[in-house]
């Protein structure tokens, strides 16, 4: 690739997901690097060739593509409870719905709105 002049790589999402194959949709993780594709320490060692050799690696995302419904899914570890939910927005109570994720928001394309006010990353300040 150095050969060929290339000077960056993007990845697609790389958060742990379902199944093996994915687009990078639909994760159950945001901050862990998909076992299937080598985990962590295979990525870092990915980058960390890339940059050796001048070619800089972006890292696509996509908080807004969650399964929530997956085994482990990391939005049911604190609370199954809908109004407890860290990371979709939820409005008003279970009682004032016909179904109790009734509360949840849509965010008008691939289902539930994500929280983004409550998710502290290690690069932001709380």
């Amino acid at each position: 690739m150095v050969d060929l002049g290339v000077n960056a790589i993007e990845l697609l999402p790389m958060a742990e997901f379902s199944g093996t194959v994915s687009w990078g949709c639909g994760d159950t993780h945001h901050f862990c690097i998909e076992s299937s594709a080598g985990g962590r320490d295979k990525y870092r060692h990915f980058v960390r060739e890339c940059h050796r050799r001048g070619i800089a690696v972006m890292q696509d995302v996509v908080y807004n593509h969650y399964d929530f419904e997956a085994e482990r899914s990391e939005s049911q570890y604190d609370s199954t409870a809908p109004e407890q939910n860290i990371y979709y927005w939820y409005e008003g109570r279970p009682s004032d719905f016909l179904l109790p994720d009734g509360g949840y928001l849509d965010n008008g394309s691939t289902g539930r709105t994500p929280r983004f006010r409550r998710w502290i990353t290690p690069f932001s300040r709380a």
